[in-house]
């Protein structure tokens, strides 16, 4: 539990004005933003004492219905309410030793993978470590998908990550909220730990983000990309994690049928790209 918890707790804390709860803040001068130690724990009906030392981290097992009530004191969404879980309750994990940790891909997410010929697609580990990789995704995002890379660094510390990102703060900002995600529900991975370290010392973006502790499971995200041959193609990627291999995350990314993004993208996988807003494809 620990900083992580104390961390997050005093993030979300700073985020939430007296008004959104219905305090009046009256004329007092407020030293730190947000909501004060003692505000939060009325709101969730618990002693200052207890609240300062959830926050602290020395408050072993908490109850469901304690963590319910400061998530509703903070105003957390579904997403973070299951990361304060995460975070203050440490629920089972494997553990780095376990050789059913980081096994083998799935051979039916593998076939899948293989299979989508026509939808760039990866696999990914809880560090966003590329495991494996289709041919479109190949042909789409290059080095980006080289089996063994990891996104999240390439993402931070190459130069041409921005250059073939249009919208690359809303990405960035959405996948450093997953990875808190992650973070939390696999203490003992070691990869997922040292790239954090790494990136924080290594990139102001990473560390500015991080800080943030905003917490969001994976969901569907648009990424827009620059192929040098092609152009933008804008993307919406959609993550699937098999309940037998949930440490492994199969990434697809679609395209809007009929758009210029899907001609793009047809004519960069060698396919007949169509026309786009009535015009012939470009050679």
């Amino acid at each position: 539990m620990g900083a992580d918890l104390g961390e997050f707790l005093r993030a979300r804390r700073a985020r939430v004005l007296p008004t959104d709860v219905g305090l009046d803040d009256g004329f007092r001068r407020r030293r730190v933003p947000g909501l004060r130690r003692e505000e939060v724990a009325e709101l969730a009906g618990v002693s200052v004492d207890y609240y300062m030392r959830l926050e602290q981290g020395r408050t072993p097992n908490p109850s469901v219905s304690v963590l319910d009530a400061v998530a509703r004191a903070l105003h957390l969404d579904h997403d973070e309410r299951h990361h304060l879980y995460d975070l203050a309750r440490r629920p089972a994990v494997l553990k780095e030793d376990d050789p059913k940790a980081d096994g083998d891909i799935d051979e039916v997410m593998h076939r899948l993978l293989t299979s989508l010929a026509d939808q760039p697609a990866l696999v990914l580990t809880p560090a966003m470590t590329v495991a494996a990789a289709n041919a479109a995704a190949d042909v789409l995002f290059g080095p980006l998908a080289a089996v063994g890379g990891n996104m999240l660094r390439y993402a931070f510390t190459d130069a041409t990550a921005r250059a073939r990102t249009p919208n690359w703060e809303d990405v960035a900002v959405e996948a450093v909220a997953s990875l808190h995600v992650q973070a939390a529900r696999y203490p003992f991975d070691e990869d997922l730990h040292d790239l954090v370290e790494e990136l924080s010392a290594g990139s102001a973006d990473f560390a500015r983000l991080w800080a943030r502790h905003d917490a969001r499971e994976r969901g569907t995200t648009t990424v827009n990309v620059v192929h040098p041959d092609v152009g933008v193609v804008s993307l919406t990627n959609l993550w699937l994690s098999p309940p037998a291999s949930p440490r492994r995350t199969l990434v697809v990314y679609t395209v809007k049928p009929g758009s210029p993004s899907a001609t793009r993208l047809d004519r960069l996988l060698g396919k007949k790209g169509r026309p786009e807003d009535g015009a012939p494809g470009r050679p």
